[in-house]
């Protein structure tokens, strides 16, 4: 499957995983696309496109579940400091599919949690991209 970043952004920022460390900066003035390619030994190929120029390439383990989408399986728990006394976790679960039109659905499960000395915090988020094939 082919695909246009475009203002999609947020695709390539979230498959790479880095919660607090920069992120690779897309400039707005070039052209990305994702070739996506799945492969028969449960692992999914991203391969990233700068003026027709690949610049990155991302493998990911993943899993077919039997509601038709394929879970990725990227560092999906992260912990900083001491989780629950001075710290906190991240997991975020990503899966992919495609629509009858062919079209990419990616749907992100974003939880933090955590403790800082007596205070603790929690967020939970939920989201969902479409991305039309080109």
């Amino acid at each position: 499957m082919n695909g246009n970043i475009g203002n999609g952004i947020i695709f390539f920022i979230e498959l790479n995983r880095k919660i607090y460390a920069s992120h690779v900066w897309l400039d707005t003035t070039k052209t990305y696309k994702f070739e996506i390619i799945v492969g028969e030994d449960d692992q999914i190929r991203f391969i990233y496109f700068e003026n027709g120029t690949e610049f990155h390439q991302l493998i990911l383990k993943t899993k077919l579940r039997a509601d038709g989408y394929l879970y990725l399986k990227n560092h999906n728990i992260k912990f900083w400091g001491i989780p629950y006394i001075f710290g906190g976790l991240d997991l975020k679960r990503i899966r992919i599919s495609k629509t009858d039109g062919d079209d990419l659905v990616l749907d992100i499960a974003h939880n933090k949690s955590g403790n800082i000395i007596f205070l603790a915090y929690g967020r939970t988020a939920r989201q969902r991209q479409v991305y039309k094939r080109r």
